[in-house]
């Protein structure tokens, strides 16, 4: 068995396993449900509407918890740099309060107000220092 030296590594071995799960894919590599032309590409480029995307590899959003009293710490945003590093071509922020009043739990990144602009710039710089190719969506609540 091969050692995986890098996290690209490790994703191109994973990505086609989960892909074969996922898609049914048969032993020639091709996804049973569909033509051979419809081969799945996780590492090609994509674009959702008008965002384009290096890749097909999505962070989905989930809560991160890390916004002691409305601003993403140091620990939050070290989590965003990392996931830009190793390759995602967007990420989904965990949902964050677009209404004042709106939390649906302690910790959670606010917008409601100016005053929680700072911290939000922040979080887009942290992700676009550690990969300027990586894309941001802030999930709303």
């Amino acid at each position: 068995m091969r050692i995986r030296s890098t996290r690209r590594d490790f994703l191109k071995i994973n990505a086609t396993v989960l892909a074969g799960t996922a898609f049914g894919v048969c032993g020639t590599g091709r996804a049973s449900a569909t033509s051979s032309r419809n081969k799945y590409r996780i590492f090609s480029s994509g674009s959702i509407a008008r965002l384009q995307l290096k890749n097909r590899l999505v962070r989905t959003a989930a809560a991160e918890g890390s916004s002691p009293e409305g601003r993403m710490n140091e620990a939050g945003r070290a989590l965003y740099a990392n996931l830009a590093r190793g390759g995602v071509g967007l990420i989904i922020t965990g949902h964050m309060v677009a209404a004042r009043g709106g939390d649906a739990h302690a910790n959670q990144t606010h917008i409601d107000d100016d005053q929680y602009l700072e911290s939000v710039t922040q979080i887009a710089d942290t992700i676009h220092t550690s990969a300027p190719d990586c894309r941001i969506v802030a999930q709303l609540s």
